[in-house]
């Protein structure tokens, strides 16, 4: 009987494994292909997020899921990976920013 059980755990562990991987990405300037620091990136499906480090680079754990990708000087992306995904990277579309004119006064 114990057995079985161990069987049945065995096999429950081993399935569970292949649904659920480890992803590695790269967040890149889709105009120059160079990487972004500091990425927000927020997985809705489990409501969790994280950042990139200062080499643009990530390590999710992801089956398949939609990743919200964000930045202040770029336009945010929602990404759908899986855990076959080709894709190692991810690209952001710059977003100018437009300021006023500043002026400075001397005042004496």
């Amino acid at each position: 009987m114990k057995k079985k059980y161990f069987l049945l755990l065995i096999f429950i562990f081993f399935y569970s494994i292949p649904h659920a991987q480890y992803l590695e990405l790269t967040v890149k300037d889709r105009e120059t292909e160079q990487p972004i620091p500091y990425v927000s990136i927020f997985n809705e499906k489990k409501q969790e997020g994280t950042t990139s480090n200062a080499e643009g680079k990530v390590k999710l754990f992801i089956s398949l899921d939609t990743l919200l990708v964000t930045h202040v000087a770029y336009e945010n992306t929602k990404v759908v990976v899986h855990n076959h995904s080709a894709e190692s990277a991810i690209y952001l579309k710059p977003k100018p920013i437009l300021l006023e004119e500043v002026v400075i006064y001397n005042i004496d």
